[in-house]
Formats: structure tokens, sequence, C-alpha cells
């Protein structure tokens, strides 16, 4: 790497500086230091003042020039100077970076003394220095600022944490969530107590036949009986500090989402399976009218086929028309995989964005039931009486929890859930054709 400089006399400054042709002198050459010296005696007379008065202001100008000269120099050395401290704090900072220095220099120093050499052993500028020229035309060598080490992002410190800040996504990225399907598909209704009573019959004797002339009439029976479904109560909480949600505003909100789904997926297992002891709910399952496996026949049959035998076993029971089928989806995908002898897909083109649905009646495809199981019911069968809706609360009230600056983040609901027709209600497994 080489700069180049250019001197320039005083006289010649001044003519470039206004840009027009100067006095015919502009462009002499200055006298050295040695010409028109004057060290006599004082002369007097006019013609000796005249002839003096030029001589004392070319070496006026001439002093003038290396003063200006000297001061650049000075300038510049006191830049490569801050030049060189500048370059000695980059190298303590990056170790991997290695300065090559012009005949085995270290980088931290010489740039000055390498351009001072420069300077001094310049003939044109001394030229210009003693008048004998109006410029002076430099070639100053490479300071000897080489790296050997390229500057990656390794190097600059993409490995290191903090070093590099990185760009940071909003929000939290939440683990697998299960599809919720059973509140959805009951209708939901109020509950003002801890409990719901309903009457229902139990036995109905039926006597009605066509009557002789005279004779008693037939006598029917009718018997009620009192079922009770109890409130339960679902709930969850979660300890934390309130510092950590006063700096992570996002916080709070993943924490209450996260446990309203804790609260709905224990609730759909509860509404589905739960087993009707101590604080469970008794669920669609437990209560259900077992699938008759005798409509199956002796003949070939597929899933799709239990399927519309337990809707047909709902039908025989004089029940409600099915509202809806739970399966897991392994049974599901069996379903729409099946094919002919032909290679067709029997459940139609794979193409058609049509919702799960079998037979006409829309399909809740979930993990909530187990795999290998089926469950139909009617839209009459069962609905979900809500005592308390679903609650997120927060709240310091707890233990030590305020002289520790923690608080307790709870989720809660209180549900009930009265079947009214069990056998609207089939549950069953799916079996394979013995053919």
């Amino acid at each position: 790497m080489w700069f180049t400089l250019k001197a320039y006399s005083t006289e010649s400054r001044d003519c470039l500086r206004h840009s027009q042709p100067g006095p015919a002198d502009c462009l002499a050459p200055i006298p050295t230091r040695g010409d028109h010296a004057t060290r006599g005696a004082p002369h007097t007379g006019r013609a000796e003042a005249q002839t003096i008065k030029p001589n004392v202001v070319r070496r006026e100008k001439e002093i003038s020039m290396s003063t200006e000269i000297k001061d650049v120099l000075s300038e510049i050395k006191a830049g490569i100077g801050a030049f060189d401290a500048r370059f000695a704090g980059l190298q303590k900072r990056f170790d991997d970076f290695e300065v090559r220095g012009a005949g085995g220099r270290s980088g931290t120093g010489g740039g000055a003394d390498i351009l001072q050499k420069t300077f001094e052993g310049s003939e044109d500028l001394q030229a210009v220095m003693g008048g004998r020229r109006k410029s002076a035309i430099l070639q100053v060598p490479d300071l000897g600022l080489s790296l050997k080490a390229t500057i990656d992002s390794t190097a600059v410190g993409r490995a290191t944490s903090g070093v590099l800040n990185l760009e940071r996504i909003p929000g939290v990225v939440p683990l697998a969530q299960r599809k919720l399907f059973m509140r959805d598909l009951l209708q939901k209704m109020p509950c003002t107590s801890t409990g719901v009573d309903y009457v229902k019959e139990s036995v109905f004797y039926n006597a009605a036949s066509p009557q002789n002339e005279s004779l008693a009439k037939g006598e029917s029976e009718l018997t009620f009986t009192t079922v009770t479904a109890r409130v339960q109560t679902i709930a969850s909480w979660i300890p934390a500090s309130r510092q950590v949600l006063d700096d992570m505003p996002t916080l709070l909100d993943t924490i209450r989402r996260k446990l309203i789904y804790g609260y709905l997926f224990r609730e759909d297992q509860q509404i589905l399976l739960g087993d009707g002891t101590g604080v469970n709910l008794s669920g669609l399952a437990v209560q259900a009218t077992a699938f008759s496996t005798s409509l199956l026949g002796n003949g070939v049959w597929h899933k799709a086929d239990l399927i519309r035998r337990a809707m047909q076993q709902v039908a025989t029971a004089d029940e409600s028309g099915v509202g809806w089928i739970v399966m897991h989806p392994v049974d599901f995908s069996d379903i729409e995989l099946a094919k002919d002898t032909a290679r067709n897909y029997i459940s139609g083109d794979p193409r058609s964005m049509m919702a799960p649905s079998l037979w006409g009646v829309p399909i809740a495809v979930t993990t909530a039931i187990p795999s290998g199981k089926f469950l139909v019911g009617s839209n009459e069968a069962a609905d979900l009486r809500i005592r308390q809706e679903i609650t997120f609360e927060i709240s310091t009230e707890h233990s030590d929890f305020f002289s520790r600056n923690l608080v307790a983040l709870r989720v809660e609901g209180r549900v009930a859930l009265p079947v009214y027709r069990p056998a609207a209600l089939i549950y069953g497994t799916f079996t394979t054709s013995p053919a």
C-alpha cells in the first residue's frame, strides 16, 4: 500500500489557491539558503536598500515555508501515533488477529519512523525546502497492517453467548396438544347447585290393548327413579415469582393458556372415560350401552361396518338418531385407507377436503379415546352442566408467598355430566373380520 504526498512552496500554493496566473516570479525557483546572503556592514543609500529588501522578503518566505512543512510533518506523525494506539487496542480485543509488520515490525509502533525516514530521504522534498523546486511527490511504503486471520462469524463471537445478539422470536413454542372435542359435542347448560337431580323412567309396562265391551281394561305400569349427577371440581395451579412475570410480559399469558389447556385435557378425559368413583365424573363410555357383536353376523366386515351396525343398534332401541362418532386417529386412518378389489379407496377421492365423517355423521378424531375403541351417540343422550366456568386467578394469599414475592396462578372449573339416555350411547371395540 503506497501513499502519494505532494508538497508545494508558499508562493506556488498561493497561485493554486487563487486558480489564476500569478506574477512572473511566482513560478521562479526559490533561492537557496546561501543565495543573496547579506552579512556585511550596513549600506547607505536608496540603491542599497532596494537591493536588500527583495532578499529579506525571499528569506521570510523560505522560513515560513519550512515552518509549514514541519507543522505538516508533525501533524502526520501525531496522526500515525494515534492510529498505532487504536490498532494496539484492537489487537488486544481480538487475540486471533495477527499483525504482520513490514521488516519484522510488530505493528504497535514504527509507522512514524518509516514516514520520517521517507521524508528525510526525499531529494524532491529537500529541494522544495531549499527553495529549488515548487513541489515534491513522495511515495510512502506500506505501514505493515496486514491481517492473517479471516474475519468471519466465528471470529467476531457468533459461537459465544452474549457477544452477538441473536434475534428473539416472540412467544413460547408449546408442546404438541390434543385436539379437544368432547365438550363441543355436548349441549352445555348452566347449573345452580352442587348437583343435578333428574327423574327418569325406569320401567314402563304397557297394558294398552283392544277391549271387549263391559270388561275390565288393562292396567299399565310406570316406574320412575331419581338420578343425581354430582358437580365435580377440576383445578390446578402453579407458583411463579412476581419479578419473572414483570420481566417477561408474555410469560403470564403462556402460563394462563397452558393451565386452561390442562383443565380442558382433564375434563375431556373425564367426560369420555371418567369411572364415577370418588370425585370423578361418570363418563359417557362408562354409562353407554355395549356394542352388540351379534349384529356383525358371520360375513366379512370392515371397521366402517362396525360403526354402521352401532348406529343400527341405537335406531333399533327407538332412540333418536346418532349425532356424532368418536374414534382414535389410527382407526380413522384405517377406514380412510381401505380399498376395494380394484385398489380404489372406498371412502372416496383422497383429494377431497371434506371434514371427517362416516355415513353422514361427523367424526371427532381424538387421542382421548383408546385406539381400537369407538363411541357413537345421540345429541339427546347427555349434556354438560356448568356450575363454574373455567376461571383463571392470580393471588399472593398462599402460605408465605406475600413475603417471598411469589404469586399463585390457578385455573378451576366445576361441571356435572348427567346422562339421560344410555341406550343412545354405544361403546364398542373394533374387531377383525374372521374371513
